[in-house]
This record gives structure tokens, sequence and C-alpha cells, in this order.
């Protein structure tokens, strides 16, 4: 996430009329590109691939409960992150011989249950949407990662709204204490399975980008076509922040 100066001003991009997506091109060259992201997936237009390979959920459960994990509200979201110990490797899809190491998991979400996900499938959109991001592990670490067309994997899941989320129960605990922008508390008993589906064996993948600026075109993107359920108050975990 960037804030770009340009002719003795200061641009930072958002979601309002003024800085919202129609406008990061001006500052962001490669938000105009062909690869971008987010995207309305058409299950119409797509194609089955048999040999896609499976995305193990086994591989996202925490070995052990005391894992250290530090929460930041980073202004315009929450930014979950696993002690290096803890990461999880993901097989491309697509490529058996390439492997992406786990890095972050973040949310995105709306002003109401309606509309809160970046990508929709046929035009659906759910109140939230989980990024779990990746990295190639031919890369040094994920800022190395970024700028390259194989750099990143992130898997997304929707979240609707129906029974609690052991996920979210987790998240809620910390939240009054990630008010503000840059706050940061260290947390145990994180685990990326508890913000993934019980059904991982269908998904759309796709090349895309990143969502928000600098809009790098490096994703493989693996959408999850089951969305997890979430309770009513846990949907609205995003009133407790000032972002």
């Amino acid at each position: 996430m960037s804030d770009v100066t340009r002719h003795g001003s200061t641009f930072v991009w958002g979601y309002g009329s003024d800085n919202g997506p129609s406008k990061w091109g001006q500052y962001y060259p490669i938000c105009l590109g062909k690869r971008q992201s987010p995207i309305n997936i058409d299950s119409l237009r797509t194609t089955f691939n048999p040999k896609l390979e499976h995305i193990q959920a086994s591989h996202y459960i925490s070995p052990q409960p005391n894992i250290k994990t530090t929460l930041t509200n980073i202004g315009k979201s929450i930014f979950i992150q696993p002690a290096i110990d803890y990461s999880p490797v993901l097989v491309d899809p697509l490529n058996s011989g390439v492997f992406y190491r786990a890095h972050h998991l973040h949310f995105h979400w709306g002003a109401s249950d309606n509309y809160g996900s970046e990508n929709a499938i046929d035009n659906k959109y759910y109140p939230i949407e989980i990024h779990i991001v990746h990295y190639n592990i031919k890369y040094q670490n994920v800022l190395q990662a970024i700028p390259k067309p194989d750099g990143l994997a992130v898997i997304g899941i929707f979240a609707k709204i129906g029974e609690g989320s052991a996920g979210f129960s987790w998240l809620l605990q910390y939240m009054q204490k990630l008010q503000y922008k840059d706050e940061t508390v260290t947390a145990n008993g994180f685990s990326y399975s508890s913000f993934l589906p019980k059904d991982m064996s269908k998904y759309f993948t796709f090349p895309g980008s990143l969502t928000t600026p600098l809009c790098e075109e490096s994703v493989r993107w693996i959408v999850m076509e089951e969305p997890i359920t979430i309770s009513s108050q846990q949907s609205s975990f995003n009133l407790i922040l000032h972002v």
C-alpha cells in the first residue's frame, strides 16, 4: 500500500469519489493494466480443468496453539501475520513445481452486509472477503516478489451471514486494541484454517493483480466457491475501527 506525491500534493488512495479506483490510474499507471483485479467471475464462462491441484486445508492448520501472531490496523484493513515459523506452503494449482509461502491475512468489507467483497461470482457480492497472501518461494521475501509476474498467490474467501465463525470469534477478542491506524497487538491461537471453508475442492483460479495500489499484476488468484459463515455481530467488527 502506497501514497504518491506529485506536483507538491499527496494523493492518498481510498474508496471515495475523489480517491477511489477510477482515480488510481492517474497516479499508479499499472492500475490501468489489462490484468487488473478484482473481477466478477462469470461461472458460465469458466472452464473446468480436472488437472488442477487440490488446495490442502491441512497445510493451514496451526501446528501448535502458542504461535505468536501480530495483528495491525493498517488504516484500511486489519493485517494478521503469524511468526515466520508458521508459514504454510501453497502449491500452484496450475504448476506443481511452483510453491508459495503464506505471508499474511487481511480483510475487505463494505458499509453494509450487501456489498463488501472485492471479487464477485455471477455478480453476487458478499459482506466480507478474506485474502491470504502468499509469495513465491523463489524470492527472498514478499517485497521482492510483489513486482514479479509470478510473485504472488492470493486465496480469496467470501464470508456470508449465518452461523458464527471461530476465526472471527478469535479476531474480535483483540479489536478494541486495534481501533486506530498503526495500533498493533500480539496474540496466540491463530490458525489460517479457521478462516477457510470446509470444502476447498471447488475454486476459480486466474491471473490478476493486487486489488489496491500499486496494483501490480503479479497475482495467481484462487477464489473459493464456498463461502464461510459469520454471525451478524461478527460482520460488524469493522464498526469498532477508525479506518
